[in-house]
């Protein structure tokens, strides 16, 4: 009598179980992959627009630092100056940082004194998706005299304002806060009188001495600090 012995191998069963263990890690592998990448690209995307972003506050800087005769609220800014060096145009020209719907834009034109032939001006978009934009300006002043004698002091003022009006006078500091669908925009703060000389007065030109409660203050003298006879 013949024994037949059991021959080894796999069942139709468990080939297709194999084939379905197997086609679901390659699924899982090539998602994963997918995912990858996708993040990896999107990666790529924020961080070219956060480059995009910084270009665009270090121009702004540029321009409101060498700035005068500022004018604006919280929704608008106008100032005199100079276009950044990237843009190859000389001279000085009015300018305005605002919101057109979801954009901030900047517009310039020549700045002209006197009769002179109207110029178009030119409109440049800054940035997209723009959700919330507002301006804030950082001011100190002169708003009384307190003290009795011989001593008087002045009272200063510091606070930060939703507009500014005196074109004589820069604000200290200026602020400038953005809301993006995509992105993120730190908030700008700049100090247009910076490159003003040392002890100078707001508005007022080179050279000239800051003046205190008592006049024109002496050069090495503080402002409020009484003139000493000769």
């Amino acid at each position: 009598m013949r024994v037949i012995g059991n021959d080894s191998g796999f069942t139709l069963v468990e080939l297709l179980i194999s084939t379905i263990i197997m086609s679901m890690i390659v699924l899982a592998l090539t998602g994963g992959q997918r995912f990858a990448v996708r993040a990896w690209e999107s990666q790529e995307h924020q961080i070219e627009r956060e480059a995009d972003l910084g270009a665009i506050q270090n121009a702004l800087r540029q321009m409101l630092i060498s700035g005068r005769e500022f004018q604006g609220d919280d929704s608008a800014l106008s100032w005199v100056g100079a276009l950044p060096q990237g843009l190859n145009r000389g001279g000085l020209y009015d300018i305005q940082l605002k919101t057109d719907e979801d954009r901030l834009v900047m517009v310039w034109r020549p700045h002209f004194k006197g009769p002179a032939a109207p110029v178009d001006p030119t409109t440049e978009v800054l940035a997209k998706g723009v959700q919330d934009f507002d301006l804030a300006y950082y001011t100190a002043g002169l708003i009384g005299q307190a003290g009795a004698g011989d001593s008087p002091s002045a009272t200063i003022t510091e606070q930060w304002q939703q507009s500014v009006t005196d074109k004589a006078k820069p604000p200290a500091l200026i602020k400038i806060s953005l809301g993006l669908t995509q992105g993120r925009w730190q908030p700008l703060i700049v100090a247009p009188m910076l490159d003003a000389p040392l002890g100078a007065a707001p508005g007022a030109p080179a050279g000239q001495n800051p003046v205190g409660p008592n006049g024109p203050t002496a050069p090495g003298q503080s402002p409020g600090q009484p003139q000493a006879n000769p």
